[in-house]
């Protein structure tokens, strides 16, 4: 029984993530030197900082139409999900 260890695994993991970065490159609407990508055992692991949710969702949909892919985990945060530090308040401001 394979269970996607060894070299085989090494290999079609190593195709998977390939496959997910050449696709994410030319979708217009993706910064993809925003992201990283992992894939264990046919596992995709996102990582990085995505422009909006629509292009975290289009991510995530290229990423699972992969031959291959067995599930897609997500650890990208929205760009928005981070404060400004101008928009930070001020707390040594006078009331």
């Amino acid at each position: 029984m394979h269970d996607g260890t060894g070299v085989g695994g090494y290999a079609k993991d190593s195709w998977i993530i390939a496959k997910l970065r050449a696709r994410m490159m030319f979708e217009k609407r993706v910064l993809s030197i925003n992201y990283n990508i992992d894939c264990v055992n046919g596992v995709v692991y996102l990582m990085g900082i995505a422009q909006d949710q629509d292009e975290l969702n289009r991510v995530m949909h290229l990423a699972r139409n992969i031959s291959g892919v067995q599930n897609v985990i997500s650890y990208v945060r929205l760009k928005f999900d981070f404060p400004h530090p101008m928009m930070a308040p001020d707390s040594g401001a006078k009331k």
